[in-house]
């Protein structure tokens, strides 16, 4: 728990205990975080970050572990719940000439052909229009970091909502665009994807809500939860398979609050966490998507 501070940092790792943890967590801070995986490498001392999503931590850095999956993992997650759960609906994917990645389409569509899911890719929203089916569910993909393009997409569906059965996926996170209309999200069966959801109505987040409220009397923010659910998985890794947890944490799978972990690495760079959450609007409630 350090300031933003390289001085104390540096003067920290002269603690001569340092070189013997097991398991560091932390820093919030770019360039602490560096120098402290630094010294955890050299030291053979695993480290999680558990709030950047940058994907440059875990380059050449085998010790670390990144708890906020990159945005560029959605396509893969994604195309996992198209097969699960939508895999016989007519699949829209739609390229916004607007959208910044720009690849994110032919990728997508690549991850669902090799689970044998069939999708088309639409240039803008008005060609998929044209290609919805009457004769059974759609599912338009769309991605856009634009509310003023989401706010409009999502009207011009509303207006043909009683003749097709639709489900909108909004990327890369629309969790994000303030505005959009509530009575829309619902109609479109709006999905979105997050690193994390929380549902108050689950008993284990009830249960840790209470304990929360009475220890601090105040309600649980979502650093909270994240706190909680980095703390308690990874130190359950810990009891359970030693300081070398490392070499068996992607089969290591556990219920947390308010997301799931699922990390992968390659060559000599860090662990990085796949997982994403998906939720959608049910009648006015938040809903996961999947459990």
């Amino acid at each position: 728990d350090i300031d933003k501070d390289t001085i104390r940092t540096k003067h920290l790792l002269k603690n001569p205990e340092m070189k013997s943890m097991d398991l560091i967590i932390g820093l919030l801070y770019q360039k602490e975080f560096q120098i402290i995986a630094d010294f955890a490498q050299k030291n053979g001392i695993n480290i999680v970050n558990p709030l950047s999503d940058r994907e440059q931590i875990i380059l050449d850095h085998s010790r670390v572990f990144k708890v906020m999956p990159s945005v560029s993992s959605q396509v893969n997650h994604l195309a996992e719940i198209l097969a699960r759960d939508f895999r016989d609906q007519n699949i829209l994917i739609v390229r916004n000439s607007q959208f910044s990645d720009r690849d994110a389409t032919e990728r997508l569509e690549s991850e669902c052909t090799s689970r044998h899911v069939q999708t088309t890719v639409t240039e803008g929203y008005g060609a998929a229009i044209e290609k919805l089916s009457k004769e059974k569910g759609n599912v338009m993909v769309a991605f856009s970091e634009n509310k003023v393009y989401a706010i409009e997409l999502l009207t011009k569906l509303n207006e043909i909502r009683n003749d097709y059965n639709l489900t909108i996926i909004g990327l890369p996170r629309w969790d994000k665009l303030d505005g959009l209309e509530s009575d829309y999200l619902v109609n479109m069966k709006v999905h979105m994807m997050a690193p994390s959801f929380i549902d108050y109505q689950d008993k284990d987040v009830r249960n840790f809500v209470q304990k929360f409220l009475d220890k601090y009397k105040t309600d649980p923010q979502l650093l909270a939860f994240q706190g909680f659910d980095v703390a308690y998985y990874f130190l359950s890794a810990l009891q359970a398979y030693g300081k070398k947890f490392s070499h068996c944490i992607e089969d290591f799978h556990m219920k947390s609050l308010q997301t799931d972990f699922q990390f992968s690495h390659s060559n000599d760079n860090g662990f990085e966490n796949q997982h994403w959450e998906m939720y959608e609007y049910d009648n006015y409630r938040l809903k996961r998507v999947g459990k």
